[in-house]
């Protein structure tokens, strides 16, 4: 393991990894991830792991009155926030490096003794359904969700992370507290931080806190954690697209879609994935923004995204647009023949040697660039750990590019396109007002030649 990167292990479970900055400018990143997410959720449970991520900023043991808990954030400074994902929970700071043992106490207090009021517990569930009906105006989520569910379908990972159906009824305290109590455990949790204060400071100052003294979880908890364990089964052997048309009215703009299907985090061909998304839509005049906005005058906001995890990744051309241009634009073509188009000369022809050269290039300065915000180092370090479960395997982001995107050759590019860029693993998804057919779709989207 590289030198700047020292973890440890404290008796109890709890991980701490650390990291020297490249700047000196006398601020912390610190972040705190629970092994705990939406994907760990059943049906009974579902939306628990984000609701639980707000109520620990509601009132703990011994600060039972939330306005404390913000007077202590604003009095330490920096900035503080949570959010949930499928596969964690993770609470963040920064802030100036004379206030970080102050903030370890307040999360630790925060995480591991807060105290879900009865009151406070259900007015804070009507906030969460307040921002599930935000997502729900919002096309773009919509689609995300969508995509989720046909993408995954068949694992913890084909449900959102919360959606207003998961609270149809309000939750049962017992039914949250007991979820909370089962997760929030010192070994279930990783401490990332990135600091120039030295890593053995660092190490004293939290084995002083709560969450190097909090017990273990009990024998007897064991089988209830395996009601909540992650399951997989081997994707689906789909034959033709999938597709998802979802009418929503009082909008001008469509939000638009075609995913693929592509190989889960441990895959070492995310890597060569990576690059072709870079190539899409990764930099400022990349392929869809050429065919897009310049050469069709088709849409503003266009993109290239992927995702992956233990269960299968995906590869996403995305782009929003007028209602009206999704299949013809006037009396050219509209976005979803473009785009098929656009697929199949990938597959015919790949990619030139200048766009692969330039994404290479684009790809190593912006890894360098993610070092300007401690955060970036901070959630890297923080995910690797929790993830993949080995610290000694590690890369910094620093050494990223070199030891994982430097020796992907042009020829690697055509091989991933052709492996993966396929109909049985494609998903059409729409959003917006008027959508055109089911039936006109497909037959834009079965020229595709693979």
């Amino acid at each position: 393991m590289p030198r700047d990167i020292q973890t440890h292990i404290f008796p109890n479970g709890f991980r701490l990894i650390h990291e020297t900055p490249a700047n000196k400018l006398g601020i912390c990143a610190l972040q705190v991830f629970v092994n705990f997410g939406s994907a760990h959720e059943n049906d009974e449970t579902r939306g628990m792991a984000h609701f639980i991520e707000h109520m620990c900023f509601k009132g703990t043991k011994h600060i039972p009155n939330p306005l404390n808990i913000f007077k202590k954030q604003d009095n330490i400074g920096g900035v503080f926030n949570a959010y949930t994902h499928q596969r964690f929970t993770v609470y963040v700071s920064k802030l100036n490096n004379d206030e970080i043992e102050h903030c370890v106490d307040l999360f630790a207090e925060m995480m591991l003794y807060s105290a879900f009021p009865v009151n406070p517990l259900k007015k804070e569930e009507h906030v969460v359904i307040e921002e599930c009906l935000r997502s729900e105006d919002d096309g773009a989520s919509v689609l995300a969700d969508d995509n989720i569910t046909i993408l995954f379908e068949g694992s913890s990972f084909g449900y959102p992370i919360d959606h207003i159906s998961y609270h149809k009824k309000l939750y049962q305290h017992n039914s949250v507290v007991d979820l909370y109590h089962l997760f929030y455990r010192p070994e279930n949790m990783v401490m990332s931080i990135v600091t120039e204060i030295p890593y053995h400071t660092i190490l004293k100052m939290v084995e002083k806190s709560q969450y190097t003294r909090a017990k273990p979880i009990k024998k007897t908890d064991q089988l209830q954690l395996r009601k909540h364990m992650l399951y997989f089964t081997t994707n689906h052997p789909y034959r033709n697209i999938r597709y998802h048309l979802h009418e929503k009215k009082n909008t001008e703009t469509t939000h638009v879609s075609i995913s693929f299907n592509t190989c889960n985090q441990d895959n070492e061909d995310k890597y060569i994935i990576d690059i072709l998304r870079h190539i899409l839509a990764g930099t400022f005049g990349n392929k869809l923004f050429i065919l897009l906005r310049e050469e069709n005058g088709l849409t503003y906001r266009s993109d290239c995204l992927t995702e992956y995890n233990e269960y299968s990744g995906v590869i996403t051309l995305y782009a929003q647009l007028n209602k009206k241009k999704v299949i013809k634009n006037g009396s050219s073509p509209g976005l979803i023949p473009l785009l098929i188009g656009f697929l199949n000369h990938l597959i015919k022809y790949g990619v030139t040697t200048e766009e692969f050269n330039i994404a290479k290039k684009n790809k190593k300065s912006k890894l360098k660039l993610q070092l300007e915000d401690l955060e970036n180092q901070a959630m890297h370090n923080g995910r690797e750990w929790l993830l993949y479960g080995n610290a000694d395997e590690i890369v910094p982001i620093k050494n990223y590019y070199d030891v994982y995107f430097k020796s992907i050759t042009r020829k690697q590019i055509h091989d991933i396109i052709k492996k993966y860029i396929k109909k049985e693993s494609m998903v059409v998804s729409m959003v917006g007002p008027d959508l055109p057919s089911e039936t006109i779709v497909d037959r834009e989207c079965k020229k595709l030649i693979a």
